[in-house]
């Protein structure tokens, strides 16, 4: 059994899990099955807004999506979030693709 099918299986044990969508949703992107990857992560922000790690991903596949605008409200959500949990290694990921998005306009 492939590593994206076992990790369905267990989603379907505990539908909510974000850990488990995230890495759905990294097994996908692998494959380049970009919209099923963006429905996992999308899941996420939608449930389980404070899940930080999200953030980054989220907007990286919005960039590869063309989505340039939805990444940077991305991006902005996950900076707010990171300074609010104090988070200061993640906040300097999150600007400094931010500030990579700004730089290429």
């Amino acid at each position: 059994m492939e590593r994206l099918e076992k990790l369905q299986n267990l989603l379907l044990e505990d539908v909510n899990n974000s850990f488990l969508h995230f890495a759905i949703a990294k097994e996908h992107e692998a494959q380049k099955n970009l919209n099923l990857a963006l429905e996992h992560f999308i899941f996420i922000v939608d449930h389980e807004p404070n899940y930080l790690g999200v953030y980054y991903h989220l907007a990286q596949l919005y960039i590869e999506l063309k989505e340039i605008g939805l990444a940077k409200e991305t991006l902005s959500k996950g900076i707010k979030l990171s300074q609010q949990i104090k988070d200061h290694h993640a906040e300097s990921e999150l600007k400094g693709l931010l500030m990579n998005l700004l730089i290429e306009e």
